[in-house]
């Protein structure tokens, strides 16, 4: 019985472990080509936050923390009705006349739903040398890849994919 429970908390542990992933940073700016993002690191747990982690070519290392805002499963449902009326008058080749009037309705359901989705979070980082950076980026929670937009307090401009 203890083995049972044993193997229960293992389980457990290796369903909360995080795994640390990388991203390929681009310079966006001219000020960002002068001094680079060299490494780019994130832990995930699966959990929707967690630490992040960006070396600059100069060696100042800036740490912070990203937050997922939405992602998951989005679903939408439409509806839309539309009416006409008609009033007409018809003759025929006899001399008669006839009147008439008349009223149509179409009406249109739609739903959608989609799993996986897209979700974006934001992601702030301080350097050891003061250097403020601030993260937008969108997800794609089936692939588990994305990009984000980085902007520092030095004005310098980066994207990164991951």
């Amino acid at each position: 019985m203890k083995k049972f429970y044993l193997l229960i908390v293992l389980g457990s542990l290796v369903t909360l472990a995080a795994c640390e992933m990388t991203g390929t940073a681009y310079p966006v700016n001219k000020a960002a080509m002068k001094r680079q993002i060299t490494e780019f690191k994130y832990t995930s747990a699966g959990i929707g936050r967690g630490p992040v982690k960006a070396t600059m070519s100069d060696g100042e290392v800036l740490q912070g923390e990203f937050t997922t805002v939405s992602s998951g499963m989005t679903q939408t449902y439409s509806h839309a009705t539309a009416q006409g009326f008609s009033n007409g008058t018809a003759f025929d080749n006899k001399g008669n006349t006839a009147y008439g009037s008349g009223t149509s309705t179409a009406t249109a359901n739609g739903a959608s739903t989609t799993y996986g989705g897209t979700g974006g979070g934001v992601a702030n980082l301080i350097g050891n040398q003061g250097t403020a950076m601030k993260c937008t980026y969108s997800l794609n929670s089936l692939t588990g890849g994305g990009v984000a937009d980085c902007e520092t307090s030095r004005n310098e401009e980066y994207q990164v994919h991951f």
